[in-house]
């Protein structure tokens, strides 16, 4: 539900600001900059981000080691 208002805001804001600026680069530039946090926000609620980051740090530090 939370996720569905948050979308919902994200995209009507860009969408105004297109509307009332008539700036298509900015916003072009924070419709994107939304549809990647959304993305975030969803893949990290759905399949839980902490061992995949648990991982790539474990990664790159033996990267960085060697």
């Amino acid at each position: 539900m939370l996720f569905a208002v948050l979308f919902a805001v994200l995209f009507v804001v860009p969408f105004l600001l297109l509307f009332s600026m008539r700036s298509v680069l900015f916003s072009m530039l924070f419709v994107v900059l939304f549809v990647v946090l959304f993305v975030v926000l969803f893949v990290e609620s759905r399949f839980r981000a902490e061992p995949f980051a648990r991982s790539f740090v474990e990664r790159t530090c033996q990267g960085w080691s060697v």
